[in-house]
């Protein structure tokens, strides 16, 4: 009897230092977001500007040839309807629609 409750005693209190499955989601998601944010404020070396799709234009960021963020503006008014981080190894993409 007493090494059963030694043993239950021990498997309880492992299970209860165990991370739960949303928990470690979250914090695996935050993790690539700072990640991803590190990523993006490297010194950008050129650009492209797409105006294919008619009233928005997209303007991408490039460093030594890797995207680093794209936006897309309103043509007519120049609001910014939306963005897009990308990680150093393209990814992971982290989008703000406006």
């Amino acid at each position: 009897m007493r090494m059963f409750l030694l043993f239950t005693l021990a498997a309880l209190s492992v299970i209860s230092c165990k991370q739960s499955p949303a928990d470690y989601a979250l914090k695996w998601s935050n993790d690539i977001k700072t990640k991803l944010l590190e990523d993006v404020n490297v010194r950008t070396d050129s650009f492209s500007v797409d105006t294919s799709k008619g009233n928005l234009k997209e303007v991408t960021f490039y460093s030594k040839g890797n995207r680093t963020k794209l936006f897309g503006i309103r043509q007519s008014t120049g609001d910014t309807l939306l963005s897009i981080f990308y990680s150093k190894d393209q990814n992971f993409e982290l989008v703000r629609e406006l």
